[in-house]
């Protein structure tokens, strides 16, 4: 952990990490849950904090018996997707793990991404209001140019620096932004009517 400055262990893709398991081990039930619990164990071990990824509802739950798990990044692969995030990060406030997003990209919105996708600034506000860690995913200039040392990186340094303290410590609220039971149901009635 000091050699390489480690503070939080990411377990990618977990949705697809149980039913392999459930398929190399048919005959333990609780393969994935075992095995989770195993990492959570090794992650305590070295006193590092485990940061769940696209965990199936059974797998946030299980977070309830591995303390190491603290966070959760609630959404899939790029992060743009806002109201993808409404009931994961309900899910993982309810048993106690922090959320964070996916891929926070400050500049892709001024070069012309979907306008649906959302506004940079309603994905930095999501980011601020999560209890981090917040991933910036800007992309080289010149890229996929082979980037030489000293390229810059395409990013808004303003945005940027609006999630931390001088120091880089991200601020973050006591409590991530989670969705009210008003807001639930009204995306449930909204995915019931489409």
């Amino acid at each position: 952990k000091e050699s390489w400055g480690m503070e939080m262990l990411f377990i990618d893709f977990l949705c697809l990490r149980a039913p392999h398991l459930a398929t190399a081990m048919p005959e333990t039930f609780e393969a994935g849950s075992a095995w989770l619990r195993g990492v959570g164990d090794a992650a305590a071990a070295l006193g590092v904090e485990l940061q769940f990824c696209m965990a199936c509802p059974h797998q946030a739950l299980t977070s309830l018996d591995i303390p190491a798990a603290t966070n959760a990044r609630v959404n899939g692969d790029s992060g743009m997707a806002v109201p993808d995030m409404v009931y994961s990060s309900a899910l993982a406030a309810s048993v106690g793990l922090g959320w964070s997003k996916d891929n926070l990209r400050l500049m892709a919105f001024q070069q012309g991404a979907a306008p649906s996708q959302g506004a940079t600034e309603v994905q930095v506000i999501f980011a601020a209001l999560s209890l981090g860690p917040a991933g910036l995913a800007d992309r080289l200039e010149g890229w996929p140019a082979v980037a030489k040392e000293g390229t810059p990186v395409v990013t808004n340094r303003t945005l940027a620096m609006s999630l931390c303290a001088a120091n880089g410590a991200l601020l973050q609220p006591s409590f991530p932004l989670t969705a009210v039971e008003a807001q639930l149901a009204g995306a449930l009635a909204a995915d019931a009517a489409a």
